[in-house]
C-alpha cells in the first residue's frame, strides 16, 4: 500500500503528474498571465506521453483545488 495515497489521497506519480501539467500550463501562459486554451495545453502535454483523458482529467482536479482558473470556455490560467 503507498502511504501516499493514505495521506494525500493520491499516489506520488500522480502528484507528480499534476505537476507537470500545471507548470506546462504556467509555461504557456507566459510571463504576462495570458489564458491558454484546453487544445493547447492537450497538444503540449500529448508530445510528453500523457493522454488526453488523463490531462483533462487533472484539469478538472486543479481547477476544482483552486488553482486553475477558467477564465472562459475552456481557456486557463494558474492561480
Amino acid at each position: 500500500m503507498d502511504s501516499d495515497i493514505i495521506n494525500a489521497g493520491m499516489g506520488k506519480s500522480q502528484r507528480d503528474r499534476i505537476k507537470l501539467i500545471r507548470e506546462a500550463i504556467r509555461t504557456l501562459q507566459g510571463s504576462n498571465g495570458n489564458d491558454v486554451p484546453m487544445d493547447l495545453i492537450l497538444q503540449t502535454l500529448e508530445k510528453e506521453g500523457l493522454k488526453k483523458e488523463y490531462v483533462e482529467d487533472a484539469v478538472a482536479r486543479l481547477k476544482t483545488a483552486g488553482e486553475l482558473i477558467e477564465t472562459s470556455s475552456r481557456r486557463y490560467r494558474t492561480v
